[in-house]
Order: structure tokens, then sequence, then C-alpha cells
């Protein structure tokens, strides 16, 4: 990705941003159906914000920008307070659903405006 810097460093901005809005969107998505199934923990702990200050892990951060592989910070949540525990894999997987649509607009607006495609693969 540092490639993309030297060739072309708005490009890079642009590409930088909607990383940044992917990873945070993700983690917010787990924090929401955690607190939406009874679970205050993300709440506590100040995950439940799009602030990307709170869903960015650093180490993920710059390997994600010099490798094209990262993490955002893990949401903390305690499924021992979930109002129905059996609602517990809805937590984990809500979050991949936003991240769906971010990689297949990412790719979308990839290809069209700058005619090549780059994989980014988050966790």
């Amino acid at each position: 990705m540092l490639d993309i810097l030297a060739k072309n460093p708005i490009e890079f901005i642009i590409i930088a941003a909607l990383l940044v809005a992917a990873i945070s969107i993700h983690e917010f998505s787990h924090a929401l159906a955690a607190d939406h199934l009874g679970d205050p923990t993300p709440r506590i702990a100040g995950r439940l914000t799009l602030n990307p200050k709170a869903h960015l892990d650093p180490l993920g951060t710059v390997l994600l920008f010099l490798f094209g592989f990262g993490w955002g910070k893990p949401v903390p949540f305690d499924p021992f307070n979930l109002r129905e525990p059996f609602h517990f894999d809805y937590g984990n997987h809500i979050g991949h659903y936003p991240q769906v649509y971010n990689h297949s607009s990412f790719a979308n607006s990839q290809c069209f405006y700058f005619g090549y495609s780059f994989n980014v693969y988050l966790l």
C-alpha cells in the first residue's frame, strides 16, 4: 500500500479514509448488537461510537498500511449479561454484515475511479 502513497498521495488518502471508516463501522456494529441484546459492557467501555479512536488498534493499523493485513480492537462483551443467552452468535456475526457492504462499495469505487482492485483482509 505504500507504493500507492509514492505514486498517488491523493489516492492513498482516500483508501486510508475508507479503511478507517470500514474498521470503525465493523466494530461499532458488534458493539451495537451486544448493546441491543442487553449487554452494557460495550457502552461502559466507550465502544458504542463511530469514533475511530475507540476502534483502531495501533499495531493492527500500522500493519494494515504496511502489508494490507490488519485488525481493529475487539469489542468487549459479557455473554452472561445477554437477555437471551442463545443469541450469543447474533452479536458475533452482526459486525460482518456492514463489512460485506463496505468491501463491495470499496471495490466498486476502486474499479470505477482508479481502474484496478486492491485486496485488503480485515479480521
